[in-house]
């Protein structure tokens, strides 16, 4: 059984609770190991007694603030490259042994399945959905491009698919909300692109044109004639 795509509220929901463990262990690494290493402490402190001195010089404060400021970029830099080992490890190799869930859709109640047929998503497309669809395009692309944020969140609002389904092939569906038979069809339509399968069309068709064939058959028209209808070809959807 086939199940809905992910609301938006579930969605961001599950977006928003990795988020914070993926941020808040760099952060606590951030803290604890890369600012003592670069100074960062020191040169907040001396900055902030420098500011309060009225004897000191503009140049010698001016200078104080560009190294903070020098040692700041060099940590956000360090923060990227402790972000994509974390954002690999618990967005791609995580999800792929334990049921394509993290923590976050675990409690929201999604998953991240393939587009067609739910099945498992395999690991190249974990790493294209995390690594290129959410963190390089979402998360860097469009933290420096407002539009392009508020079209992906329109588009991801109307199709219920996200940017990083979009690249990765994937879908976050709810677990809890199944489709039915005639939905899931359409619904596979819809996002593939593909003409539908007479023969499936056909089979859903299959029980109204049993019960009502003999009625349709022993129908007059007019005239007086009889009204056969014995082509398949009157219950197929071009």
């Amino acid at each position: 059984m086939k199940h809905e795509n992910a609301s938006t509220l579930r969605r961001f929901g599950a977006y928003l609770i990795d988020g914070l463990i993926v941020g808040g262990i760099a952060l606590t690494i951030m803290l604890a190991v890369v600012f003592p290493k670069l100074g960062i402490y020191d040169l907040w402190l001396e900055l902030y007694n420098q500011a309060g001195n009225v004897d000191v010089s503009y140049e010698t404060l001016n200078k104080i603030m560009n190294e903070f400021m020098e040692q700041i970029m060099k940590a956000s830099f360090f923060n990227l490259l402790i972000q994509l080992p974390l954002i690999f490890l618990y967005m791609c190799v995580l999800p792929y042994f334990w049921g394509s869930q993290t923590l976050g859709r675990l409690i929201t109640g999604t998953r991240v399945v393939a587009l067609r047929d739910e099945a498992k998503a395999s690991f190249p497309r974990l790493m294209l959905r995390e690594l290129i669809g959410a963190f390089l395009i979402t998360s860097v692309i469009c933290s420096y491009t407002f539009i392009l944020l508020i079209i992906i969140i329109v588009y991801t609002c109307s199709t219920g698919r996200s940017m990083a389904d979009l690249v990765g092939g994937t879908r976050l569906i709810d677990i809890h909300r199944e489709l039915s038979q005639e939905t899931t069809h359409f619904t596979y339509y819809n996002q593939s692109n593909e003409r539908p399968n007479n023969d499936y069309v056909d089979a859903n068709f299959k029980d109204a044109k049993e019960n009502h064939s003999t009625e349709f058959n022993s129908s007059k028209e007019e005239d007086g004639t009889e009204k056969n209808i014995s082509s398949d070809d009157d219950y197929k959807i071009f």
